[in-house]
């Protein structure tokens, strides 16, 4: 074209019957138009439509003493959201245990520092009163006591008493501490070097829950492991998660601190740790839900917070086989001191693995 734009391109002209041929034969031949066209092309059946399902709007009417924050709905509006406001029914009755309206400011205040309010007042729902919305007044009672607990800032996993861990759900209370996200590095860090079709014995220093160790068990069916912590009360969970997860029968414990315990004739293939590692004057400076809820013992390393890893230091020679690897979860700007302690040892850095805030939170380390 003129303005150095391509020409547009132009259907092919419509093929029509030869002209030495008679106009009753060249009608016959031509190309059928207009609605003969559409009678030539194959007849598909129209699919059948399935019915809409309806849309259920489930009538959650919060907890009591939730915020209203901006966002809230209006108690005309309320019916028709999964989750706007709690606050307790002036009747009473099971039949309609919660109702929007007014709540204290304390209140508010209270629960504005939890970061999902609406998402874990549906989560409180579900565990208390599993056929909501009917319920019984024992269920209505227990959905009062657990949000008030969350109001307190108890954790959300202390009051259902489960938690999710990489592909897993773990029993806990307030004998272990919380699994966290960030310690899932340990187990993919340490399934990348576990061979799945050979044997390997795995040790984990202050097992707790037993959250990393049973991770790595059921994902690596020949593998056997040991679990060792202080706490029997600990222990007792870690327990009870290994028969959740199907993998008592390969997993035994230690009830002893890793100063005093000193297996005789035993290696292992791998040991693997998330110890404590906040120094000690540091505790009371930490968030209500770590420092009130988690047990001290799983969050004090000391004065300098590197205590557990020197005691883990001095142990290792003597347990892990030639070869073996520890992984170790470390505290924010330890991972630099906790290379030096070990390497002291004879052991050697292999990597260490940030999580996803860019903190150096594995450190791995050969014999």
């Amino acid at each position: 074209s003129r303005f150095g734009f391509a020409s547009p391109v132009r259907a092919p002209p419509r093929p029509s019957a030869p002209s030495h041929l008679s106009p009753q034969l060249a009608a016959a031949q031509a190309p059928p138009r207009g609605p003969a066209a559409h009678a030539c092309l194959p007849q598909i059946p129209a699919p059948t439509l399935l019915p809409r399902r309806p849309i259920r709007q489930a009538p959650f009417e919060v907890p009591s003493q939730l915020p209203a924050g901006k966002d809230s709905p209006s108690p005309q509006k309320a019916d028709c959201l999964p989750i706007a406001r709690w606050t307790e029914s002036s009747q009473g009755s099971p039949s309609a245990p919660f109702s929007v309206g007014r709540y204290s400011a304390p209140a508010r205040r209270r629960a504005a520092k939890i970061p999902s309010p609406r998402l874990e007042a549906g989560i409180i729902l579900r565990y208390a009163v599993p056929g909501y919305p009917e319920m019984t007044a024992t269920e209505a009672a227990q959905a009062r006591q657990m949000l008030a607990r969350r109001l307190r800032h108890e954790p959300l996993d202390k009051i259902t008493g489960e938690r999710e861990f990489y592909k897993s759900v773990f029993m806990v209370n307030n004998a272990v501490l919380t699994p966290r996200p960030d310690t899932e590095i340990l187990v993919e860090e340490a399934l990348k070097r576990i061979n799945p079709e050979k044997k390997c014995r795995i040790l984990d220093l202050g097992t707790g829950s037993g959250c990393i160790l049973l991770s790595l068990l059921k994902e690596c069916p020949l593998a056997e492991g040991t679990g060792v912590d202080v706490s029997p009360e600990a222990l007792a969970v870690a327990r009870e998660n290994a028969a959740r997860l199907g993998v008592s029968g390969r997993c035994s414990f230690v009830n002893q601190s890793w100063s005093e315990w000193k297996p005789e004739n035993e290696k292992w293939d791998m040991i693997v740790s998330n110890p404590p590692y906040i120094p000690r004057g540091e505790i009371a400076g930490l968030d209500a839900e770590v420092k009130d809820y988690d047990p001290h013992l799983a969050l004090d390393g000391g004065k300098d917070g590197y205590g557990c890893y020197r005691e883990i230091a001095g142990l290792v020679p003597l347990i892990l086989q030639k070869g073996g690897y520890i992984l170790l979860e470390s505290g924010m700007g330890q991972a630099e001191d906790i290379m030096r302690i070990f390497s002291a040892q004879g052991l050697e850095t292999v990597a260490v693995i940030p999580d996803l805030a860019g903190i150096n939170r594995c450190v791995i380390l050969k014999k």
